[in-house]
């Protein structure tokens, strides 16, 4: 299986939608649960149908949202899929120590076919091969997309069937 790591601040919304919902006095600026852009899901979803890939949230979103909760939630800006999982909450690691967790757990049992990270952040350690890293001033963006579905693909160099764990 193919696998995105998902952050949704940075990379589902960006600085200039928010600024455009404060300026046009939108009420979905009052509720920061709703900032996210339909326009960056549309790419996700391009990103998943065009790799097979299964979504795996990393974003703190996870902390205050049930998978169900935040399919929902997904579902209300055009995203058309579901979430496969949530990487683990361990205050003492960063994100990448989260994912890595993650992978650990999963290739004991299972193909890993490959994965990558859509995050704004690059705190991935030595997972930072497998990071898109987005610009949190637009998010997600065509370029981003490419990139993540050539690394899904094996177009580059990288060992997919056994992470450095």
């Amino acid at each position: 299986m193919k696998f995105i790591f998902l952050d949704i601040d940075g990379v589902l919304n960006s600085r200039q939608f928010i600024q455009n919902l404060e300026q046009t006095k939108s009420p979905l600026f009052e509720d920061c649960n709703q900032w996210i852009d339909p326009n960056l899901v549309n790419k996700l979803n391009k990103l998943i149908e065009e790799t097979g890939a299964e979504v795996v949230m990393s974003s703190s979103w996870r902390l205050d949202h049930t998978k169900e909760q935040l399919e929902k939630l997904l579902s209300v800006y055009g995203f058309n899929h579901q979430i496969y999982s949530y990487t683990p909450d361990d205050w003492y690691c960063e994100r990448g120590g989260e994912i890595k967790s993650w992978l650990k757990e999963y290739v004991i049992n299972n193909k890993l076919d490959g994965f990558v990270i859509l995050d704004d952040l690059n705190n991935m350690g030595d997972l930072i091969s497998h990071l898109v890293q987005t610009d949190e001033e637009y998010g997600l963006q065509d370029c981003d997309v490419e990139k993540a579905i050539n690394i899904l693909n094996g177009d580059i160099n990288v060992n997919f069937n056994r992470p450095t764990i």
